[in-house]
């Protein structure tokens, strides 16, 4: 069996802007995202949409799913005066269900997702949301569930309930159904009963998840400060939990058939940057985000978002071709007037930032090739793969908005 010892991956680089969106548009991803906004629109909605506002047009989603929605009326407000204040029209939204408690609502770019259907799953405290969504230019299916479990560190079995519930119906969808669960968790250790439920190895595994960052322990400790949402302050108003973030509730979680889909590099707690640790979100400085933001996120709610960005539109195995006795070089990526079996070619305006990056099959950074302004010309990055096992890897490739990824075999 021949050894696949080196990767060669060559870049033609053309400054411009002359086809470059044509390319964005076919090959993208959607950032999706949780947040729970404490009880909205409540009283007084006016003092909070501001801060709202900052954060949703600063994380930029191309999906927002909430929990703690209140009315319809919310979803309009929160439409029309956050989603669309600055782009009148971009986003619409899923109708508001009534359910026994507080509720799950979803807003969605229009020119990334093509059709929505919502269902509902009548566990207690809280209904599941189900929302069925086609990303635009694909033929690819996406479920969200949207969850906001029972609250208390002693409610552990009625989180189980809810999670055997869904997993039960997870279950019996069609073997490899592409979902994620995303929402207000209220767990607070990976080995509560119902995250394993979620995360077992059963006779039926058509419902199962996987932790993209595997973290395995008690979250509400320092060790776990980084991917900590909750909650944002140290003092009372306005309602909420306080007391800094000290608590991983909310989470979004992939089925397994998502493996190739999920760029866990883009798996943020967005506004954490690991030195709040028990402490408001807006003590100054804030690493992660500039200070409005920070004090947008504090304002706001007793939450933080979570958000993700998965590639959907059909990733491709490729073959590779021998160059030399352990040197191999991809074939072409993206249709282009270039030599077929060599070269990536795309266009990128002038200045733009590139980066080139090799994933494993479970979504984990495992090599950076490129990250940084390049100049203009042909570029030739080896990934010397000697020390990687055989198996499957992908290369993403992003320069601004557009990002574009493959598969590729490594054989030993």
């Amino acid at each position: 069996m021949k050894t696949f010892r080196k990767l060669a991956l060559a870049l033609m680089v053309t400054y411009g802007f002359a086809g470059f969106s044509g390319f964005a548009a076919s090959r993208d991803t959607l950032r999706i995202a949780t947040y729970n906004l404490l009880n909205f629109p409540g009283s007084d909605p006016a003092s909070r949409i501001p801060y709202f506002r900052t954060v949703v047009q600063t994380m930029k989603p191309d999906i927002l799913v909430v929990q703690e929605m209140l009315s319809q009326s919310g979803v309009t407000s929160f439409l029309n005066e956050v989603m669309n204040q600055f782009q009148p029209g971009a986003y619409d939204a899923v109708t508001f269900h009534d359910g026994p408690d507080t509720d799950n609502s979803m807003f969605f770019r229009t020119d990334k997702v093509t059709s929505v259907d919502a269902n509902y799953l009548p566990t207690s405290p809280r209904h599941i949301a189900e929302y069925i969504v086609n990303p635009a230019g694909t033929s690819e299916q996406l479920r969200i569930y949207s969850i906001h479990f029972k609250a208390g560190q002693t409610d552990t079995l009625a989180r189980l309930t809810e999670a055997t519930y869904l997993r039960n119906y997870l279950n019996n969808l069609p073997t490899g159904s592409q979902f994620i669960i995303l929402g207000d968790y209220n767990i607070y250790r990976s080995d509560e009963p119902a995250f394993q439920k979620f995360l077992a190895d059963e006779g039926n595994n058509n419902g199962r998840v996987r932790d993209p960052l595997n973290a395995v322990g008690v979250w509400n400790n320092y060790t776990f400060r980084f991917i900590h949402t909750q909650s944002t302050r140290v003092r009372s108003f306005g309602g909420g939990a306080t007391g800094g973030l000290d608590d991983r509730f909310d989470m979004i979680l992939p089925s397994y058939s998502l493996d190739d889909n999920m760029i866990l590099s883009s798996y943020t707690a967005y506004g954490n940057d690991g030195n709040h640790y028990n402490d408001s979100i807006n003590r100054l400085p804030n690493a992660a985000v500039p200070d409005s933001v920070a004090n947008a996120l504090h304002y706001a709610a007793d939450h933080i978002p979570v958000f993700a960005d998965f590639y959907f539109g059909g990733i491709t195995d490729v073959s590779a071709t021998e160059f030399g006795p352990a040197t191999y070089i991809l074939e072409q990526n993206f249709p282009n007037p270039f030599n077929p079996s060599t070269v990536i070619s795309y266009t990128i305006p002038t200045g733009q930032l590139v980066s080139l990056k090799i994933y494993d099959v479970l979504g984990r950074e495992v090599a950076t090739l490129v990250q940084g302004e390049q100049r203009a010309g042909t570029h030739a990055v080896v990934w010397d793969a000697a020390q990687y096992s055989s198996g499957t890897y992908f290369y993403r490739l992003q320069s601004g908005a557009f990002v574009g990824a493959k598969r590729l075999v490594l054989i030993k």
